[in-house]
């Protein structure tokens, strides 16, 4: 069984036809060549690729048309893999970046860790000052109440004109001088 297949290329209308089998017995004959290439040794003999009545130049055109389509689908293939390697290559680049920037945030969080230790030991040591401040200024509070007590007590012994000395010891003060 013959049929015609038009396909891209050449030609007047820009079509090349050629004849193309469609049944089994083109790729057993097929078969049967590969075979008998094998059995020679792999040495490549002039095989008519009709096998038919048909005539040479046909047979020569479907041939160049066949290397022709390949030589296309080896540029494919070949500009496939040159954005392949170049995708590898950007990808590559990208990994490097992405591991750089996670070195820089690693170390960004140490440091950071670093100076959340730092501030709360500050705020630790600002509450124990305000502790200390606020005790010092109750102390401090008390003996200004003492004070103002002593100065009552001393206008009112001047009032009387009773002088008495009195003397007052202060355990414990440590704002005293």
């Amino acid at each position: 069984m013959m049929s015609t297949v038009r396909r891209g290329g050449g030609g007047e209308d820009g079509k090349h036809t050629y004849p193309v089998r469609l049944d089994q017995e083109r790729a057993e004959e097929e078969e049967e060549e590969d075979e008998r290439r094998w059995r020679k040794g792999g040495r490549m003999e002039e095989v008519d690729l009709l096998l038919s009545t048909g005539d040479k130049s046909e047979a020569q055109r479907n041939g160049v048309m066949v290397l022709s389509l390949l030589d296309k689908i080896i540029g494919v293939v070949d500009q496939i893999q040159q954005t392949q390697h170049g995708l590898e290559a950007r990808q590559e680049a990208m990994e490097k970046s992405v591991s750089t920037i996670h070195g820089e945030l690693a170390k960004l969080s140490k440091n950071h860790v670093g100076t959340a230790n730092t501030v709360n030991k500050m705020l630790e040591k600002v509450r124990k000052v305000s502790v200390n401040v606020k005790t010092v200024r109750s102390s401090l509070e008390k003996q200004a109440g003492q004070i103002k007590k002593l100065e009552s007590n001393e206008n009112e012994l001047l009032k009387r004109r009773n002088f008495k000395v009195l003397i007052y010891q202060v355990i414990g003060c440590s704002v005293c001088v």
